[in-house]
């Protein structure tokens, strides 16, 4: 299907996309995750046709379309803002691509019918786009997106404009337009939890190239570098130094932790990052992966509580739990060996 060979593009002087490559498969949602100003963006507008790359290329089935413009690329493209004509209908707008293209007049009206159908408002066609609601101007955007039946679908922060009550909301039925369409699509996001609910695969963009590709599972489990540990919502790290290999024991300011996971090459006497994730910990008093701490405070969050804990050494760490634990309190943690990630 699509594939993505080695692009570059600098921007402003800087390096923004450096030696990109990957590739989408047949029906596969693949999720661009990073932080806002990227490259994400530029990415699938180089991907789309409308920005040029200085160097790479883009193939389709093997074929390089490179140079091919973009309207005959049949790549589908829903912008962030959405970029709605405002003095149209919803129908004008959902037919503007398809009447560019001179396709023929009854032609037109049965796709804008089916794309309306698609995005559950099938009645919407002659309202006036800024009569409507940012969750139906959504709609409309990708009803538009789908009405040319693109190859591929790239979906730019589809949710980015919303509100979070409706973002959730809008996201299980957008990944149920998705679902029916069963073609692949490039989702472009900085929200985690939205990669999380849309990708078969995530690909982490960081400081112009790729960091990291796999399923969500993964690299939210597995991190490889402690930056995107923090990144993932991993923001518990402690220093320390290796004291031994077989197992893997860390000597840290607070006590000395085995740990599971190893990235790069630990070796005695080097120094490491410790990441503890929220979900690591437990009140218990064992023999050895034991933290003091005196709990700070406890926020709910829904399924349980987030608690903060002052450590011995003055740092703040905060681990999830079932219940919430009083203010004040001195416990011992009990730190899961398998869930620590160590970066040397």
């Amino acid at each position: 299907m699509l594939e993505i060979s080695r692009i570059r593009k600098h921007y402003d002087g800087q390096l923004l996309l450096d030696d990109i490559s990957f590739s989408v498969g047949e029906s596969e949602t693949v999720c661009l995750l990073g932080p806002s100003g990227g490259g994400k963006s530029t990415l699938l507008r180089i991907i789309a046709g409308l920005e040029e790359m200085e160097s790479g290329r883009v193939l389709w089935d093997g074929q390089d379309i490179s140079d091919v413009p973009a309207h005959s690329r049949r790549f589908g493209l829903m912008f962030q803002d959405y970029a709605l004509f405002p003095h149209m209908s919803v129908s004008q707008n959902i037919a503007f691509g398809l009447r560019m293209q001179n396709v023929e007049t009854g032609e037109i009206q049965k796709r804008v019918a089916e794309a309306l159908e698609l995005v559950n408002m099938p009645r919407f066609g002659g309202r006036r786009v800024t009569d409507l609601s940012g969750g139906e101007q959504q709609r409309i955007a990708l009803a538009r997106a789908l009405v040319a039946r693109p190859r591929l679908l790239m979906l730019d922060e589809p949710l980015g404009a919303l509100d979070r009550a409706l973002r959730e909301q809008l996201s299980a039925d957008l990944w149920q337009v998705l679902d029916r369409m069963d073609i692949p699509v490039i989702y472009v996001t900085h929200d985690q939890q939205e990669a999380f609910a849309f990708a078969d695969r995530m690909l982490i963009l960081h400081d112009g190239r790729i960091l990291q590709s796999g399923t969500p599972q993964e690299i939210y489990s597995r991190p490889v570098t402690p930056w995107l540990a923090e990144f993932m919502g991993h923001r518990n790290a402690i220093n320390g130094e290796v004291v031994s290999l077989q197992p893997l024991q860390i000597q840290t300011e607070c006590g000395l932790l085995e740990c599971g996971r190893a990235f790069g090459q630990p070796a005695i006497g080097k120094k490491v990052t410790l990441v503890l994730p929220a979900d690591a910990a437990r009140v218990a008093d064992r023999s050895k992966n034991l933290l003091r701490a005196q709990v700070c405070r406890a926020q709910f969050q829904g399924a349980g509580y987030s608690v903060e804990f002052r450590l011995a050494n003055g740092q703040e760490m905060a681990f999830f739990f079932p219940e919430a634990l009083p203010a004040g309190k001195q416990v011992t943690l009990s730190i899961r060996p398998q869930a620590i990630l160590c970066y040397a």
